[in-house]
Formats: structure tokens, sequence, C-alpha cells
């Protein structure tokens, strides 16, 4: 973990259970080609079976504007006191890539 938390500005695990983990990471000046090919080279060091690279996508990036509008409608007393549950996590926009992996060594 420390060498991706190391390589990236914003660095946040999203899941964790056993042996898998889903990471969430800043684009900074990468490519998702260079995503891959960064987890090639990594993925006998730390052991990883499986991973996959994918940037936030459209509906995840609409999601979080809908979510920030609601938030700041609810901060200003519009609505009534009840908050609606979204089962859609709080994407950062298209800044971001997810990272899955399967893993013994991180």
């Amino acid at each position: 973990m420390d060498f991706l938390e190391q390589k990236f500005n914003q660095f946040k695990i999203v899941e964790h259970y056993g042996s898998n983990w889903k990471l969430k990471v800043s684009r900074d000046n990468y490519s998702i080609g260079f995503l891959f090919g960064m987890m090639e080279d990594i993925q006998t060091t730390y052991e990883i079976s499986e991973y996959s690279v994918a940037q936030t996508t459209l509906e995840q990036i609409f999601n979080n504007f809908a979510i920030e509008a609601e938030q700041k409608a609810g901060k200003k007393g519009r609505g009534s006191t009840r908050r609606r549950k979204s089962s859609m996590k709080k994407a950062k926009g298209i800044e971001n890539n997810t990272v899955d992996g399967n893993t013994k060594g991180l």
C-alpha cells in the first residue's frame, strides 16, 4: 500500500475484505494506460492475482452532482428533515480512477 500511497496525490481505500481491495486514487498526470502498466509491473512483487482499473463514469459524476445539490439544499433548510438514502457512493469527479485488486502482498 505504501508504494501506491506515495505514487498519487489522493489515495483512499474504498473497500477492503479478505485479500480484496478497492482503491480510489487521483488521476494526477497519469493515463489509464500508465495505471495498467504500473499494475502489471507490481503484480508479481505484491502477489496481485487479478486487478482492474477504471475511470469514474459519467453516471457517477452526475450522481455526485445530485448528492452535492441535495446536501446544499438540506443545509439551507429548504426541505423536510427527512434525508434520502443513496446506494451510490459519492464520486469525487472525473479526476479519479478506481483500482480493484485481489492480493496477498498489499
